[in-house]
């Protein structure tokens, strides 16, 4: 499946140069979570699949939610690395951007433009309307929320009412849980994500069977 998908992008890509296309045309790859911490009927011993991320798909841990995000296009340097968290709620924002529309998109929308990491090297800042980034799943599987704020992360269980918090510049795998030792930030942070919850109506029961993948 690897290999059908790079030969695939690979004809996109020899396409759009025949089409003359290429040096206006952004190509985007991304995935819609993280991988599966383990294969059906594979041992489970050693490092996980998404080592040094903690979990996968169907989780907030990092490695839920943590996803390749590669673009090519005019202007992007070519081998440049950006640190900047980002998400799939940016890209209509950038897109707009790019397509030269310059009035207020609607306050729905919660991501910001990627111009100016996309031309910079990497390097720049995101401005959104609310500067965190926010994830929640319900429905189906357990409803949790997780909430990122620069290198913080807070994650709430919603069934259980449990809350963490993580320092993910220190501690990537998520291993070592701040919130009793940082009641401050912890609280703050945990506000704005029940505060968010509620505005949008994001759902906090258990409604189906929770699945864990």
């Amino acid at each position: 499946m690897t290999h059908d998908l790079d030969a695939g992008v690979g004809r996109l890509r020899e396409e759009l140069n025949r089409l003359g296309l290429s040096e206006r045309t952004y190509v985007i790859f991304m995935s819609d979570n993280g991988g599966r911490p383990t294969l059906p009927g594979a041992s489970t011993a050693g490092l996980g699949l998404n080592h040094p991320f903690r979990g996968g798909k169907g989780t907030l841990c990092e490695g839920g939610i943590r996803v390749p995000f590669i673009v090519a296009g005019p202007g992007v340097q070519p081998g440049s690395v950006s640190r900047v968290p980002v998400t799939g709620l940016d890209l209509l924002p950038t897109l707009a951007d790019f397509a030269g529309y310059r009035g207020t998109l609607p306050p729905e929308v919660d991501g910001g433009s990627l111009r100016q990491l996309w031309l910079g090297g990497g390097v720049g800042e995101v401005r959104r309307p609310r500067p965190h980034l926010i994830f929640h799943q319900a429905i189906d599987r357990r409803a949790q929320t997780a909430l990122r704020q620069s290198d913080l992360k807070l994650v709430k269980h919603w069934t259980s009412g449990q809350v963490e918090l993580f320092d993910l510049a220190r501690d990537l795998g998520e291993e070592r849980n701040l919130a009793a030792e940082r009641p401050a930030e912890t609280a703050a942070l945990l506000r704005l994500a029940e505060a968010y919850v509620a505005e949008v109506g994001a759902e906090t029961r258990q409604l189906g069977k929770a699945k864990d993948d």
